[in-house]
């Protein structure tokens, strides 16, 4: 853990209404002033993708900074979206899924060599971010000018511009960065980051695997939305609540907030197995697969849902969940206790979380919809399996991931902005 966190934690477990009732603790090296009371913290989490789960980590943590300092200016920063260059090399891996079959396989062995540590892939990654900076003087001029106390990066390649641009002294703000799955490849390690947040200590051994030292690497979890720490509900009070069946299993099918998952394919497979249960299916911003299951005739008692504010509602209620292993949502599963089956994870990131979710006994992985039939109708079948599978969930979730993030970084930020005060003052 930081210092500098360690150094201000009072700071944040006090009530706090304003910034003017902060009580600033002395620094180890030196007296600090006091900060600027007219301006509150300035703080920016930056990603580089077009697609949910590196803006939903940012936005979960932005909540929670908020909770924990709600005078705080938190601003969530898309950088493709400020980007001149027109194939912003932090869309490239969400491109090529839609860029052909010789793209997907290209992007899989990216990855891959990614995780095993390819030297040349590394020494490639710098040079496109070389490049990706030249497009990039409009971030870069708003950091300038506008001054934020931290960095908080939420996605490898925004992680490696901000750290390009530290090194070379064309930025001076801490920087921290948020790793969004389960495993770590070699480009979120960087020498410039002061402080990473991992899903587990099995994604903290990834990074010291690629030189990042361990006393720069917290164990958080991967951040999800503060609602996912209240206290355990009773499952048939919220089947209930939902309009459910209290008495019958339920089956909750999930993919993702852009909703890419085969929700029809996965719906009808499950509807032919002959156990009692119900479900829903939570299409996200999929309009059309929901319309089309709205319009469907199913054996058993299906509820199609688009996106929705109260999943924590749905997870807390079900039984078994069907889902593809993406960072966020597997986290937030976790978080609540639940079983995963997991199916059709996309090569790369997500096939090394379903390899971390099955190993630590969360969840079952479906090669196939066969094979996924055949799991869910073991697993509802049997409920003593189930409950293991919960336990081992309670055990490797972590539902304040974002609070314990939010609270280092605000320290952090502390940190900088007293360190600033006293340098410009000329007390060191």
């Amino acid at each position: 853990m930081m210092t500098s966190a360690l150094a201000y934690r009072h700071v944040l477990d006090a009530p706090q209404s304003s910034a003017s009732k902060r009580k600033v603790p002395k620094g180890d090296h030196f007296t600090p002033a006091e900060p600027d009371e007219n301006r509150p913290l300035k703080i920016w989490l930056l990603h580089g993708s077009f697609t949910g789960g590196h803006a939903s980590a940012a936005n979960s943590v932005k909540e929670a900074i908020l909770l924990k300092a709600p005078d705080a200016q938190v601003e969530v920063i898309n950088h493709a979206a400020l980007s001149k260059n027109p194939r912003p090399v932090s869309t490239a891996a969400e491109r090529a899924l839609s860029d052909g079959k010789l793209s997907q396989a290209v992007r899989e062995w990216g990855f891959e060599q990614n995780f095993e540590g390819n030297p040349l892939l590394h020494l490639a990654s710098r040079w496109s971010i070389a490049y990706e900076s030249i497009f990039s003087g409009d971030l870069l001029k708003r950091i300038h000018n506008e001054k934020p106390d931290i960095l908080v990066a939420t996605q490898a390649p925004t992680t490696d511009l901000l750290s390009y641009w530290r090194e070379r002294k064309l930025i001076d703000q801490p920087l921290h960065a948020v790793v969004t799955d389960f495993a770590a490849h070699q480009i979120w390690s960087q020498d410039a980051v002061d402080q990473y947040y991992v899903a587990s200590e099995a994604a903290k051994k990834d990074l010291v695997r690629f030189g990042v030292q361990k006393d720069r690497i917290e164990p958080t979890g991967i951040p999800i939305r503060p609602s996912f720490s209240r206290g355990p509900q009773d499952r048939a009070e919220m089947k209930k609540q939902l309009g459910l069946d209290p008495n019958k299993p339920f089956v909750l099918v999930m993919g993702g907030a852009g909703g890419t998952a085969d929700f029809n394919g996965m719906t009808h497979a499950l509807d032919a197995l002959p156990n009692d249960f119900q479900a829903a299916v939570i299409c996200g911003r999929n309009e059309k697969a929901q319309k089309a299951l709205e319009q469907d005739t199913f054996t058993h008692d299906v509820r199609s849902l688009g996106f929705i504010t109260n999943v924590v509602d749905y997870i807390d209620a079900c039984d078994l969940i069907v889902s593809k292993p993406g960072g966020l949502s597997s986290s937030e599963i976790l978080a609540r206790g639940r079983p995963i089956l997991i199916i059709d994870p996309i090569p790369g990131l997500e096939v090394q979380n379903a390899r971390r979710l099955s190993a630590a006994g969360v969840g079952v992985w479906a090669k196939d919809m066969d094979d996924m039939v055949v799991q869910a109708g073991k697993l509802l079948a049997d409920p003593k399996a189930r409950e293991q599978m919960e336990q081992a969930a309670l055990k490797m979730g972590k539902p304040n991931s974002a609070s314990a993030a939010a609270t280092e970084i605000i320290a952090a930020a502390w940190d900088h902005r007293l360190l600033s005060t006293v340098r410009k003052d000329g007390a060191i």
